[in-house]
């Protein structure tokens, strides 16, 4: 193969040669697998090698004085270089294990997002925004409380009219007539 012309040669001559990633590790906290670092770096390397590509990858900060991953990746035959992927570091506390963690986070996404490859089941950015996706019900009962789960999240933990109880469970006002039978039927879904 011809040497690439350009950076943006290379990074299509990579594309094409780019393995399916293998998602050899489980996120014990929601369950899914992913490309780690170590397997995403042994699939990409030989690949960044073979095409003279050379990729950078170190802590920054934001302009608001934020950590950050800095993502550089150059083509050293005709000088071309990307410095495009400045990515913010969250940290759940400030601690060295924190930023650890979280460069190693940035590093994965980062190389995957800059080479265009996946690694990562899509979840249409649930994870993301905090959104999980529910299981979905399987009987009447469980649709019943999924609607009512999401009814309580619309009323803000306040307590629902009974007309809202009704409908929503589908049963008759008057057989919701006393507080005790409202009170058991919260109770019962909540």
């Amino acid at each position: 193969m011809a040497a690439a012309k350009s950076l943006y040669e290379a990074l299509l001559n990579l594309q094409q040669d780019a393995p399916e990633l293998t998602k050899d590790s489980k996120n014990p906290h929601f369950g899914n697998k992913y490309v780690s670092l170590d397997a995403l770096m042994s699939a990409v390397r030989p690949l960044l090698n073979k095409h003279g590509l050379v990729l950078v990858q170190a802590p920054s900060h934001l302009p608001d004085g934020s950590p950050a991953l800095r993502t550089i990746i150059s083509h050293p035959a005709t000088d071309d270089g990307l410095d495009v992927s400045l990515m913010p570091l969250v940290l759940d506390k400030p601690t060295p294990q924190a930023q650890g963690s979280a460069i190693t986070y940035a590093r994965r996404y980062s190389i995957m997002a800059l080479l265009g490859l996946v690694g990562d089941e899509d979840d249409d950015g649930n994870r993301a925004s905090g959104r999980t996706q529910a299981k979905k019900p399987t009987n009447e009962l469980e649709k019943k409380r999924a609607v009512f789960a999401i009814a309580k999240k619309k009323l803000k933990k306040t307590r629902p009219s009974v007309s809202d109880v009704a409908e929503l469970f589908e049963v008759a006002e008057e057989d919701l007539s006393d507080e005790a039978t409202l009170d058991a039927i919260l109770e019962a879904h909540s």
